[in-house]
Formats: C-alpha cells, structure tokens, sequence
C-alpha cells in the first residue's frame, strides 16, 4: 500500500512540475533539458574536477533539482546556467552565461511546406541580456550551411518569413555565439506533409492491414503508438525526434507491416514507443545496439521522479549507458518509471515484450534505476526474482523488510546528496545485509544526488553483467567510486 501511494505522488509530482515549467514566460523544460545535457557532457569530461569541485558542483546540481521540483523553472535553468560555466574554462565563463542563456521561441517549431509564416522570440533566461558586446544569433541548415544570422542585445521578436522559399524538410538549428564560445539553442523542423494528416494514413494504412500472426499484430500495435510522435509529441519528443526522418521511418516500418514483415526485429538504435499492458499505456525507449547476439541480454533502465523515459538512454552520463549497451551487447530497455512502480506484473510483462526486438536471454535480465526507479528496481528486484538475474539502485532503495529470496541487488548512495541523503539509504541497506539477503552497498564519494549517476554506470553495469543464471557465482568486480 505505501509503495502504491508513492507511485501516485510521484506521478503526480511529475504532471504539476511538467504544467509549471510549461506555464512559465521565460523557460520551458525544453531549455532545462538543452542546459542538463551540457552539464552532464561536461561532468563526464571534468577529469581535472578536484573532490572539493566536485562536491560543491553536485550540491549546487541538486538545489536546482530541488527548484525545478517547486514549479520554479526560470530559476532552476538559471541555476543550471551557472553550473554549466562554472565547468566551462574560466576565460570563457562570462560568454557561457550570455550564449547558454538565450531563450528562443520558433512559431511554428514544426513548419508545413507551403506555410506562409515563420517568427522568431528571443529573450534571455537572466531577465536581461548581460553587459558586453551582443550576442550572434545564426541559422543553419542540415548541412551546416548559413541561412541568417543578427546581433542583439536585447529582447527580440523577428519576422523569417522570408526564409520559408530557401526551406527545404529537414531540421534547423538555432545558434548563439558569445565571444568564443558557440551553442546550439533552440531549432524548427520543416516538414514536407503536416504530421497529423501523415498520421491519419498511417492509422488507415495499418487497420487495413491483414496481421493474423500475434507478432505482426504487436508490431503493428507498436507502429500505431509511435504515430503519438507525429500527431501530440511533447517538447522532448520533438528535441529528440526530428520530424521529417520520423515521418519517413514510420513510413518504412508500416510499408513492413503491410508486406508482412516485422520492421523491429532487426532494429538497431533507438526508437520510441508504448504499449498497453494491464490497462496502463506504457512509453518506453528501446535502444538495440549494432553489436548483436542471439540471444542478447536486456538492462531495464528506471529514470527518477520528474524525468521520463528518455533519461538513461539520452542523458544520464552523456548517454553514458548507450554507449555500454554498444560495447557489451545489451538491450536498454527505459519504460516509464511511474508506469511499472509498484506493478510488478506490469514490469515482468513488459521484460516479455521487448522480445518483439530481439530474442532476450532469460538468464541475463537486469534492472538499473535511479532515486524513484532505483525504489522501483529494489522492490522489483524482491517481486521478481525469477525474472530478475540482478538489481542496481542508484541514490533510491525501498525500505524493503525481510521476506523471500531476491536477486542479487547493488546499493549506491551519494556522500553529498541532499533530496536522498546516505542516512536514509545506508541503514536499510544495512538492514538487508544483516539478514543475509544478497545485498551490497557502496557510497559514491563527493558525489551528489543527480550527477552520480554518469560516472557510476559503468561500475554499475560490469557488476550487473558479471552476473548469469548460468554463473551464479560472480567473479569480483571492483568497486570503483
């Protein structure tokens, strides 16, 4: 009952800060998640970061964290600015705030072939452009190819109708230059058919379709839920999805349906998703990397509260578990953390499913999850230890009493973190410890709640991946942090 009450808290925590941070003038979860991905490439990159810079970073990470949880976007992307050039190189500092700062709104961000109409609102997320020299805005095209550029030191509105006969389908990026330093800030897409009517084929085309096979019809299933991409995408889908190849991979996966042929089964990279499982409509993010066997293990990869299905594969250490997934061979499979929390049946069902992409070897099923889905991957890892080879909690555990077996489970804790402290993690690990339960705790020096994540996954995985059903004794993996 509370691990259920939980789940509906943190669901609704998660629609309350996606309707403030949308709500507010100056900032979108867009801007958030552009500054968070720049911080968390530079962190990965900060080899030179001393233990002290490193605490004082990873505390300051999570206070914006903290802001970002209250509704208070401008604020917590501000903060997140100052991050991001305190790990910039000192003579470069001041132009960081001023470029990553600039807050660009594209009407539309998704342009029709044929459309007449094309604006441009600048702002800056300060509230006022910086003193100094002005900022260089430029647009370039696919192939980096200049398309328009103007200086400002001010709040602006531009009218780029002008623009639209040079357009072709593609993206277009919006880019900001202060002094040296030069950063992408915001982009449109130019689509060739206006999405929603691209979607209303699709759906035609597929319940045209003739699937009488059960894996066809999961595949055609799964095309029909990728159309939410075309027609309702949210601000992260269409950052990470640009339009027009959309358009055209649905295409080529329904025209595969339509011939009878399941367009997943041999998939590389990542796609996105959903799926119905026990009433619950279940977004996920699969990725499958190039280096293929058969069968191939799977990493259940559960994101925290505020954050969706795209975290672990995307963002998280630079997308520092894509590229494990492409040295060892494994599948990342990142659903909804809200979705499966306190549904084991929903998480094991789930597990069968992505047997639509690749044959999964029983043996080797792993979870992975950080704060909320690291609560999620420790109740999961008691619910289904025969479905689960092993677990890794990152900055969250269930305070899970003694009960029956459950699979091998790694606790990380932070020394630094402020919104799930090490008082609170250590002792229930230390709690299943001393009941003999197959439990292990480490604690991540000079790390904080949100920014631990990247440099633990690789220790994470290898000790995940050491683990079989065919070895049930491990070799030593060591600790690292």
């Amino acid at each position: 009952m509370h691990l259920r009450r939980l789940t509906l808290l943190a669901c609704l925590i998660s629609l309350v800060i996606a309707c403030q941070a949308s709500a507010d003038a100056r900032a979108s979860r867009t801007d958030i998640a552009r500054v968070y991905l720049e911080i968390d490439q530079a962190y990965m990159q900060a080899d030179a970061l001393s233990p002290q810079e490193r605490r004082r970073i990873s505390r300051d990470f999570d206070r914006a964290t903290a802001q970002f949880f209250s509704g208070d976007a401008a604020t917590a992307v501000n903060s997140l600015i100052e991050i991001l050039a305190d790990l910039a190189p000192p003579d470069s500092r001041s132009d960081t705030v001023s470029s990553a700062g600039v807050l660009a709104r594209f009407t539309p961000d998704r342009l029709v072939m044929g459309a007449d109409a094309l604006t441009l609102d600048l702002d800056h997320a300060t509230g006022a452009f910086p003193d100094g020299p002005a900022i260089e805005l430029s647009i370039v095209g696919p192939a980096n190819e200049p398309l328009w550029s103007a200086m400002i030191d001010a709040p602006a509105d531009f009218d780029l109708s002008g623009l639209i006969p040079a357009l072709k389908p593609a993206r277009y990026e919006l880019r900001a230059k202060a002094g040296t330093v030069t950063r992408p800030v915001a982009f449109f897409d130019v689509v060739s058919i206006d999405p929603r009517e691209s979607a209303a084929s699709f759906r035609d085309r597929l319940n045209n379709c003739k699937a009488p096979a059960p894996e066809l019809r999961a595949a055609a299933d799964l095309a029909r839920s990728r159309l939410a991409l075309l027609e309702r995408p949210t601000d992260i889908q269409r950052l990470l999805n640009p339009a027009e190849p959309l358009r055209l991979a649905i295409d080529t996966e329904v025209s595969a349906i339509e011939q009878g042929r399941n367009p997943y089964r041999d998939l590389t990279g990542h796609l996105w998703a959903s799926i119905t499982i026990g009433g619950r409509e279940v977004p996920f993010r699969v990725y499958i990397p190039a280096l293929r066997a058969s069968p191939m293990p799977l990493v259940l990869a559960l994101h925290g509260a505020g954050g969706d299905e795209n975290l672990f594969p995307t963002a998280y250490g630079d997308a520092e578990l894509t590229r494990l997934a492409d040295e060892s061979g494994f599948v990342i499979a990142a659903p909804s953390t809200y979705l499966v929390f306190g549904a084991p049946q929903v998480a094991s069902d789930f597990i069968d499913a992505m047997a639509l992409f690749a044959p999964i070897d029983a043996d080797r099923v792993y979870a992975i999850g950080h704060s909320l889905g690291g609560i999620a991957a420790s109740s999961l890892a008691r619910a289904l230890p025969d479905k689960l080879t092993a677990a890794c909690c990152l900055a969250g555990l269930a305070p899970l009493p003694p009960g029956p077996p459950m699979c091998p489970l790694l606790v990380y804790s932070a020394e630094f973190d402020i919104i799930v402290p090490d008082a609170r993690i250590k002792p229930l690990a230390d709690r299943l410890i001393a009941a003999d339960e197959p439990v292990e705790y480490r604690l991540a020096e000079n790390e904080g709640h949100t920014l631990m994540v990247g440099p633990l996954l690789r220790p994470s995985i290898e000790w995940l991946l050491a683990h079989s059903r065919n070895r049930p004794d491990p070799p030593d993996i060591a600790p690292g942090q």
